[in-house]
């Protein structure tokens, strides 16, 4: 049904800086591991977005998580997974190009 879809907080990537460093967050950055040693945001972590989808990496459901990839599709889809199963998630806006870019 329409009204049983969960609400994802949806939050600017550039705004992470006020909880990257906080010991009850997590950063998950889903992208593939090519693009994570190419660049990603302080204290992220890495995790396919396949190894969250088929519950491979489980993540500390005591930490607030933050997600993101490169557009934020996929970091949406996760953070609903993850909300679905108790946690409190949230979705980056515009992915590590939109935190690249604002950088410059």
């Amino acid at each position: 049904m329409f009204g049983d879809r969960m609400q994802i907080e949806n939050m600017d990537i550039n705004r992470i800086n006020a909880y990257r460093d906080r010991p009850d967050c997590l950063l998950l950055d889903i992208r593939e591991a090519e693009a994570y040693q190419k660049g990603h945001l302080p204290g992220a972590v890495s995790v396919s977005f396949e190894a969250l989808m088929m519950e491979e990496y489980i993540p500390d459901e005591k930490k607030k998580i933050f997600v993101y990839c490169d557009s934020g599709q996929h970091s949406y889809e996760v953070c609903q997974m993850l909300v679905e199963k108790g946690y409190e998630a949230v979705n980056l806006l515009g992915g590590y190009p939109a935190y690249r870019w604002r950088r410059r």
